[in-house]
Formats: structure tokens, sequence, C-alpha cells
């Protein structure tokens, strides 16, 4: 059924048919006493063989967390924002930072379900309310104001699995990266997210996170 809802959101996606942007109804006030931004980038990228046999890619993840990371310093200080990037291997050593990712992740799930369509709610449309829990050590260590996630998947074919699907088809890639912008209380001030064919590719990565951060709350246009 998850596979099945993310396969509709991306079609609506490449469509063009919705906003992506889901934010809490006080989102514009966020930057308010912001100054630095922590950014935690986790993103995984998985060689897909003709067989459809799924293999994660240790360095290719690493190349797609680094260009994540570098797009995002980038658009913040566009913005007058300080980013901070936090290594992911941090997490070792920050049991309290890894959870918070790891329970983002399952709030990341909950709004992929009731937020957009098929089966978005009209309750949390309107009353977008999702937390983690209060951020201020996992802040206060990072020496931030805020803590900005990203996570992302994307499948590149194999050379035989591109031939069988250019003869025969077939379905349809996960491929997206998503953005949760996260206050000291640990608030989801903001979720927005876009497709992402190949999260290797700094033209894809650049494109992707441009879209993104054109749609962060609270900016003068």
């Amino acid at each position: 059924m998850r596979r099945r809802v993310l396969v509709v959101l991306l079609a609506l996606l490449g469509a063009g048919c919705m906003s992506t942007a889901r934010v809490r109804p006080d989102a514009d006030r966020w930057r308010r006493g912001v100054k630095t931004v922590a950014v935690l980038p986790s993103i995984r990228v998985y060689e897909v063989s003709a067989g459809e046999v799924r293999e994660q890619r240790d360095d290719w993840s690493a190349e797609g967390t680094r260009l994540v990371a570098d797009a995002l310093s980038a658009g913040l200080a566009e913005r007058g924002l300080t980013p901070r990037v936090l290594d992911p291997k941090a997490e070792k050593a920050d049991p309290e930072l890894r959870e918070v990712r790891l329970l983002y992740e399952e709030v990341s799930l909950g709004v992929y379900l009731l937020a957009y369509p098929p089966f978005a709610s009209r309750h949390v449309l309107e009353h977008f309310d999702y937390e983690v829990g209060s951020l201020e050590r996992v802040l206060e260590r990072a020496r931030a104001d805020a803590l900005l996630v990203a996570y992302g998947k994307s499948n590149v074919s194999t050379t035989g699995r591109a031939i069988t699907r250019a003869l025969f088809g077939g379905q349809s890639d996960f491929n997206l990266l998503t953005v949760g912008l996260l206050d000291r209380k640990g608030h989801l001030v903001w979720f927005d997210l876009a497709g992402a064919e190949d999260l290797r590719d700094p033209g894809t990565v650049g494109r992707a996170v441009a879209g993104l951060l054109d749609r962060l709350p609270g900016e003068d246009r």
C-alpha cells in the first residue's frame, strides 16, 4: 500500500497537479531569532539489476548526501542564514541525534499518507501539526537555532535493467527528495518534496533543492 501511495504521488507531482509544501499555521514566523540552521542529510542511492535486485551503494549514497548538503547550504546562505552541516556519522556519538532522524522518518511517512493525495485528510491539511519532541539539547550541541532534515532515495538501473525496461517497460521507481524544517520545540514547521531521478547528479540535485527552497515559508517574494 505504501508503494502504491507513493507511485500515485509521484505521478501527480510529475503532472504538476498539486502544491507540494505542507506548513504549520504559524510557519511564516519561523525565522524569528533564527540565524543558524543545522542541516542533517540522509540520502540512499540503490543500484537495481535486471532481476529487480536492489543493493544500496554506500559510495553513491555518500556522494548524494554531500551534493544535497552542499546545495542546501548554498541556498540557506543566499537567504541570509548560516548553515551548519551535521556529518551523518555524528549519529554514532550522539544517540539523541540518531533518534531525531529516525523519528523524522516515521513522521514523514505519516505526512506522505495523510497530507498528500490520494488519501489527503482535510483536517491534517488545515491543522498541519507534527513533531518529534524537543530539540533543545540537539541544537545546543550543533550550535544552531533550527534543524533542516533532508531525506531522499533514488534507484539507478544497471545497463541490463535499462535495456530490459526500454524494451518491455516496468513500474516507475521511487525517486524522491524530502526536506523537513524543525524548530527548537521539535515542531515540523515545513515539509516539502520533489522528484529526483538520480541523486548522484549535481544538476538534478541543484534543481530539486532550488525548487524546494523557493517554497520555504517566511521568504520575501
